[in-house]
């Protein structure tokens, strides 16, 4: 029987009676101080209980087992979902995901002690290369005509967006300004962009944006570490929602991320705010929109053997640099990277590869960079393959693509909220991209 049910079960038959029955029949013979230095025995041990191993199967699984057992044999089965798993769980246990055909489409938050670790033992989420997705499709009645072959919709979710076409992220136009004429939405066919709440879309001629069935960013974050400790992370995919893959916010510290890859988020793929201390191995984030690693005040980050791929955003921004009234700058935050510690962000963009067309005319989504491999199987990119996409492209009103070398000053959010305080921002102007075989 589980540990805490026999705790529980003692409680009950000891403590149902009648106060006056108890009175008399187990304080006068003593017998209730032995039950309850029973039950304070076995509330001691828990704590000292053996790691345990919770499985979930999105398939196979379902809540109401007790993820027990990685076999649908009974209710000791699998459990359907991540975070009924983390419900469940207790200090210093391991969650184990199947690796399915299907991503795990939920937002999950690590939160507080049983959460955390335990003596001797870290509480840790075995991914096995599976994939949490946080796209959704974009329902065809939501589009609506805007503007010389420009289609547009308003998403939930207004401050950051992606769109996604047979898996991969799309090419982003721009928003021209010109004076105090109107703005222009100036698109390409399959091009997009997102301005003043609205996502606007040009299809290819003759052509409608249902036709293509589109996703977007749906979901606001993949995982959330909330006042944990101790907390190892290996073997997982993070992708396509609406803030941060990845986000540590109040004091999470001691989270160690193996072989994880944060990609195609529609702000940061790993956000560390302050307070928290994160260690990255081996890990490649690429593809998201703001930033591949984004860090706040007072925050710690160590990078092993970890790419930080400066495609769509930058590989670094860093919102913990102070600059004070005499001109110097203080680092609030800190970063390793392979033992040395590197300041001030990482801004350099990468070549465009450009969308081109099949023998057939029809436009094809941006080719896998030659370093990735797509796997045969759905399409699902090799679990050891890089994530790299092509160029720049970055959610706030600075241009990249219009920076010199002598203009190289760090784009800032001055509303960044790491839980997704929904506060709209504005997106003016992006530079045009492509991207890697971004496999949902």
């Amino acid at each position: 029987m589980n540990h805490f049910r026999l705790v529980e079960a003692l409680f009950f038959v000891s403590f149902s009676r009648p106060i006056e029955g108890w009175q008399e029949s187990r304080f006068r013979g003593g017998e209730g101080m032995k039950i309850l230095g029973i039950v304070l025995f076995l509330l001691g041990s828990v704590s000292k209980l053996p790691a345990r191993d919770i499985y979930v199967n999105n398939l196979q699984g379902n809540d109401s087992f007790y993820g027990i057992t990685e076999k649908s044999i009974n209710v000791n089965g699998p459990v359907r979902t991540i975070g009924q798993a983390l419900k469940l769980a207790h200090a210093g246990d391991r969650i184990v995901l199947a690796k399915t055909a299907e991503p795990y489409r939920e937002s999950v938050t690590f939160f507080g002690q049983k959460n955390s670790c335990a003596p001797g033992n870290p509480f840790r989420l075995e991914g096995n290369g599976a994939i949490l997705d946080g796209s959704e499709p974009i329902p065809e009645e939501w589009w609506e005509p805007y503007q010389k072959g420009i289609f547009r919709f308003q998403p939930p979710w207004q401050a950051w967006q992606n769109l996604f076409w047979k898996g991969k992220p799309l090419k982003k136009g721009k928003v021209q300004r010109d004076g105090d004429a109107p703005v222009q939405i100036v698109l390409e066919p399959m091009e997009w962009t997102l301005y003043e709440g609205f996502v606007y879309f040009k299809p290819e001629p003759g052509r409608l944006p249902g036709e293509y069935q589109l996703s977007m960013a749906g979901k606001r974050h993949g995982v959330v570490l909330l006042h944990v400790r101790g907390v190892e992370i290996r073997d997982l995919i993070v992708q396509g929602y609406q803030n941060d893959g990845m986000v540590a916010s109040n004091n999470a510290t001691d989270v160690h991320l193996e072989n994880v890859t944060l990609r195609g988020n529609a702000r940061a793929g790993m956000a560390v705010g302050g307070a928290c201390s994160i260690w990255m191995n081996r890990c490649t984030v690429g593809d998201n929109r703001y930033a591949q690693l984004l860090t706040e005040p007072f925050s710690q980050v160590t990078l092993l053997s970890t790419e930080l791929i400066s495609n769509t955003a930058p590989g670094w921004v860093d919102h913990g640099t102070e600059i004070t009234p005499d001109g110097r700058t203080v680092d609030q935050s800190v970063v390793f990277r392979d033992g040395k510690r590197i300041f001030g962000g990482l801004n350099e963009p990468v070549p465009e590869i450009p969308v081109h067309a099949t023998e057939a005319g029809e436009t094809e989504a941006p080719e896998t960079v030659p370093a990735l491999e797509e796997n045969e199987e759905e399409g699902l990119l090799d679990d050891s393959a890089e994530e790299e996409i092509s160029e720049t492209d970055e959610e706030t009103s600075e241009d990249w693509g219009e920076m010199t070398e002598e203009s190289t000053e760090e784009p800032t959010d001055e509303t960044v909220d790491f839980l997704g305080s929904g506060e709209e921002e504005e997106e003016t102007e992006s530079e045009e991209d492509s991207s890697f075989d971004f496999s949902l």
